[in-house]
């Protein structure tokens, strides 16, 4: 069993001499875990024009752009960006249109076409790669 908790997270430290126990390791492993400051992800676009992108957590912020690093390949179309608490991306050339936004527990996307603008956070089988910030 271990003999101190390291100071910041609360780790399990062992003394030589100390019996290791799994469970210990295993709560040391969920601490950190529960620490990291960024998240990265992945998902496959689904055509539907909301969807919700479920993080167990509520982001600070949230960078989103296409598989192959694209976030405005043209005036037209809008493939990514940056969204914060309180303030989603979204595009003002043709009037303010969200792109997506943190929510409590995620971030929820957008697939919209407009006689001037797409926003194409959600096309249908296109992979998206995020960045989650705690």
């Amino acid at each position: 069993m271990s003999t101190n908790k390291s100071e910041r997270y609360q780790l399990n430290l062992w003394e030589p001499g100390d019996d290791f126990i799994r469970t210990e390791f295993n709560e040391n492993f969920t601490k950190l875990d529960g620490a990291a400051r960024v998240v990265f992800g992945t998902y496959t676009g689904d055509g539907a024009a909301t969807r919700h992108i479920e993080l167990g957590f509520q982001p600070a912020g949230i960078i989103l752009m296409r598989e192959d690093g694209i976030m405005a390949p043209s005036a037209t179309s809008i493939y990514g960006g940056l969204a914060f608490q309180n303030r989603p991306a979204h595009s003002t050339m043709w009037g303010n249109k969200d792109l997506f936004s943190v929510d409590e527990s995620g971030f929820t996307v957008h697939y919209q076409l407009f006689e001037h603008l797409t926003i194409t956070v959600n096309t249908l089988d296109y992979v998206y790669f995020y960045m989650a910030i705690r």
